[in-house]
């Protein structure tokens, strides 16, 4: 358990650093490069979404791998043989991207996105850096996905840290220095990729068994129906959590897709403190159940869904309530924060229903059952695509974001009812009550009685944010069972 504590730790301080990074660096783009031009950051984070389908489930194939190949440490040959034709198959992969996205540039330019202030031949030079920089960039899933499987998370954290300092501090740079123009941006971050890539790649390498492994497809062939639900589940996901932007991009201008775009990378917080809890949760869970310690298991699930809600609720709960006074002391513009408030307000509740449903992703994926996800997300697609085109048509910006939360209250009701009628059985109520109900209610008491303090001058001040913060947090953690025990126990 130290191991997964430590996991844990260094994940929330390492996702935390990037988001930090990343979050205070977003307004000074803005102010230097403009909204429309940053509005191609939310255009490359789409089309680095959409390829990232291409990874075919091989990251996370090769994590479980890894991670099985720790808990019962079988002879290293295959494991080689299996890291070494992944590889292969990725920088085949990132050749494709490349090409995928030159060859969409010059329709994306001049015939999908509305530039107003931008050139669409400006545009279409910016998509070719762009892809580029997709093509870097995407090998590092698969090493990252294996460094996750091997446990060694501290290390990649700090990988992750410094590459994000370089990129983000020295991107300011470049606009504040060299040229405020968005081409000057990407061929920054082309640069950080390439490096990032090669050094993550001997990390990788340095952390596996001595040896060189050997391309072999027959290495892989045991594996192949996981990586196809993997597959599937990446592909239908990518639709869900894109769609909205591809819409939105045809249908608005580029500068309203730009404030959306804002609005969408400010709430993405959430998923910083997820994802870091996730990572850390699923290669302990997939060792318990290929071991058969089905009881260690349960306790880990457990655990992993109330920490997921401490980490979740209280930030969900200030983030929405408070919307348009934290979005101000963000990017000090309270001009811009009157187009993105509601709407950032609306996906904050969105991604935090879709990040409590990590911990029984993991549980699924522990198990190597994909078929649920896959059918979930199929099922997904057919209502959201319809839903989100009529509500975007309607509502513009704002019904997209709502679209967002009709789908996650429907996922959380009907696919985690399903789960635990297979997986953990008897767990449902207590998921319910545990992970959802009562966190949300001592939150919200706590987010209420922060209402009652006395706040100096016209708006709301940093310091009574900080402290209905807090409130928060202890309210959640003591309304947490598995938490409220561990803190009792360990003060008494």
């Amino acid at each position: 358990m130290s191991r997964l504590r430590s996991n844990i730790v260094s994940n929330l301080t390492g996702q935390g650093v990037v988001a930090l990074l990343s979050l205070l660096a977003v307004p000074w783009y803005i102010v230097h490069m403009g909204v429309e031009s940053y509005a191609l950051v939310g255009v490359y984070a789409s089309l680095q979404a959409m390829f990232a389908v291409l990874d075919m489930g091989l990251s996370q194939t090769l994590g479980r791998e890894v991670a099985v190949h720790s808990a019962r440490k079988p002879g290293t040959t295959g494991l080689l043989d299996i890291a070494r034709t992944l590889e292969v198959i990725y920088a085949l992969g990132a050749v494709l991207v490349f090409i995928g996205v030159a060859a969409l540039a010059d329709f994306l330019a001049y015939h999908w996105l509305k530039p107003v202030e931008l050139p669409a031949a400006t545009v279409a030079q910016v998509l070719w850096i762009i892809g580029l920089v997709v093509a870097l960039r995407w090998p590092l899933t698969l090493y990252t996905g294996g460094l996750y499987g091997l446990q060694r998370q501290l290390l990649l954290n700090a990988l992750l840290v410094g590459f994000t300092l370089l990129q983000t501090l020295g991107a300011l740079g470049v606009l504040i220095l060299v040229s405020p123009r968005v081409e000057a941006f990407f061929a920054w971050q082309a640069g950080v990729a390439v490096t990032q890539v090669l050094v993550t790649r001997w990390v990788f390498w340095r952390s596996l068994p001595k040896g060189r492994g050997r391309f072999s497809p027959l290495a892989v062939r045991h594996t192949w129906r996981f990586a196809a639900g993997m597959t599937a589940i990446s592909l239908f996901s990518t639709i869900l959590t894109q769609i909205d932007k591809v819409v939105l991009s045809r249908l608005v201008d580029l500068k309203t897709f730009g404030y959306y775009v804002l609005a969408s990378t400010a709430a993405a917080v959430l998923y910083k403190l997820s994802f870091p809890i996730f990572n850390a949760f699923l290669p302990k869970m997939t060792q318990q159940h290929s071991l058969g310690d089905e009881e260690g298991l349960r306790h880990t699930y457990r655990l992993g869904c109330q920490l997921l809600a401490l980490a979740i609720i209280p930030c969900a709960l200030i983030l929405a309530a408070y919307a348009e006074p934290v979005l101000v002391l963000w990017t000090g513009n309270p001009d811009l924060v009157q187009h993105v408030s509601l709407v950032f307000a609306l996906i904050v509740v969105g991604n935090a229903l879709s990040s409590l449903m990590v911990m029984p992703y993991a549980l699924q994926l522990a198990h190597a059952w994909t078929r649920l996800s896959i059918v979930q997300n199929i099922l997904s697609v057919l209502i959201f695509v319809p839903l989100i085109y009529g509500a975007i048509r309607a509502f513009g910006t704002v019904g997209a974001a709502a679209a967002w939360v009709a789908l996650n209250v429907l996922c959380m009701l009907a696919g985690l009812w399903v789960m635990h009628r297979r997986l953990m059985l008897g767990e449902q109520a207590r998921w319910y009550r545990d992970s959802l109900l009562m966190p949300l209610l001592g939150g919200g008491l706590a987010l209420a009685a922060a209402q009652l303090l006395p706040v100096p001058g016209s708006g709301w001040a940093a310091w009574p944010l900080a402290v209905a913060a807090l409130w928060a947090v202890l309210a959640v953690a003591l309304a947490l069972p598995a938490i409220r025990v561990r803190l009792i126990g360990r003060w008494s």
